[in-house]
């Protein structure tokens, strides 16, 4: 399991590791899933097969083709979650995990550290 770092009102890049992405190309299939506040119950956000997507969340995300990646376009503070990349391969499935910490900007204002020394 990974851990991604996230900003509020920005984008957030869930990158996909090579093995998987090569496991994607091989198997033609592909989920983006994320958890909910049920622990039993997952959110789909992204579904590819063979070349054919659905984004279950279009304005709100991006899928990338060419890495398999999910781009969350402005992070909230309810995207704070678990995501779950799985590949399914006939009869069974590989799943990458990547927990998603959300932040508030941090911004240094010059001078201000000077002044607190």
């Amino acid at each position: 399991m990974e851990t991604v770092l996230g900003t509020l009102g920005k984008a957030t890049v869930l990158g996909v590791p090579s093995e998987f992405q090569n496991l994607t190309q091989r198997s033609g299939t592909a989920t983006w899933k994320r958890s909910m506040e049920n622990p039993l119950s997952k959110e789909y956000l992204f579904t590819y097969n063979n070349g054919n997507y659905t984004n279950y969340k279009p304005g709100e995300i991006l899928f990338h083709l060419s890495n398999f990646s999910l781009e969350i376009l402005s992070t909230q503070r309810q995207d704070q979650q678990l995501y779950e990349y799985s590949i399914t391969m006939e009869a069974h499935e590989r799943n990458w995990q990547i927990q998603l910490e959300v932040y508030g900007e941090t911004r240094c204002l010059d001078g201000m550290v000077g002044a607190l020394g």
